[in-house]
């Protein structure tokens, strides 16, 4: 992260390597290489100098790989979530407008349905529909794009978080 956040353009390949160490160290599927490849996602797709979605595309299909560790399909399904949302960002990156909002359908149903439950955001919502609002304006969707980034403004406000600044526009 430190490359990252200095802005090194070469940079971008710590993450991969930082894998690549884990994987020798590790039988797959394991635990451990699934976080690293959620990890090395999140370096690869929320990078602040350059997004690389090919590596990105890697790391979601690395950590599909290693959910199998997860022997519960309820928390393996939780594990994946960030992955999952993630690959929202990865398909629209990709220019993948439709693929994307088709990967990212029962994903949404899943965030309405805990919105509803618990009456805030969780962690990582505010890329997932903003991926989605991306996806939807490379499809010319503008309308719908509009009205997926309010429904995201409206859930964070209404929430706890609506004090501290999350939500501010920046």
């Amino acid at each position: 992260n430190c490359y990252i956040s200095l802005l090194d353009p070469t940079g971008g390949w710590v993450a991969d390597a930082a894998y690549q160490v884990a994987a020798h160290r590790e039988n797959p599927p394991s635990p451990m290489l699934l976080r690293r490849a959620e990890r090395s996602l999140f370096t690869a797709v929320d990078s602040t100098n350059s997004r690389d979605y090919a590596a990105a595309e890697r790391f979601v299909q690395f950590a599909e790989e290693n959910s199998a560790a997860i022997i519960d399909p309820d928390l393996r399904h939780r594990r994946l979530r960030y992955v999952h949302m993630s690959n929202v960002c990865v398909l629209a990156g990709q220019g993948k407008g439709q693929a994307a909002l088709e990967f990212a359908a029962p994903l949404r149903t899943e965030l309405d349905a805990e919105f509803a439950k618990v009456g805030r955001v969780t962690q990582w919502q505010s890329t997932f529909f903003r991926c989605v609002s991306f996806a939807q304006r490379q499809l010319g969707l503008l309308a719908d794009a509009k009205q997926t980034a309010q429904v995201f403004i409206d859930r964070c406000k209404a929430g706890p978080t609506a004090s501290d600044g999350r939500c501010e526009a920046k």
